[in-house]
């Protein structure tokens, strides 16, 4: 019979091997703190978004109230009589 050739066991992996890992799970990682931060913005705006809005339609009430029911330019600030036409 002929010699069977057997693989010794290794106990650690080579040095490039482990370089390699290392630097995957290094990014992976960080990409992952990215997300959460981009996240964390992104809930941040959501809620800046609510609060402009909220500041918008008071705004939109007083002027109203002030002007009646108008159109505002908002490059000039000139105003005009709101149409009540519906458009086709």
């Amino acid at each position: 019979m002929g010699k069977v050739k057997t693989m010794e066991k290794s106990t650690k992996i080579t040095q490039e091997e482990l370089t390699q890992l290392q630097t995957l799970v290094t990014e992976f990682n960080n990409v992952q703190i990215k997300v959460g931060d981009l996240e964390i913005q992104k809930h941040q705006m959501l809620h800046r978004i609510g609060s402009i809005s909220t500041t918008l339609e008071s705004l939109q009430g007083d002027l109203k109230a002030k002007y009646g029911d108008v159109v505002v330019d908002i490059n000039t600030g000139d105003l005009k009589e709101a149409s009540n036409e519906v458009s086709s």
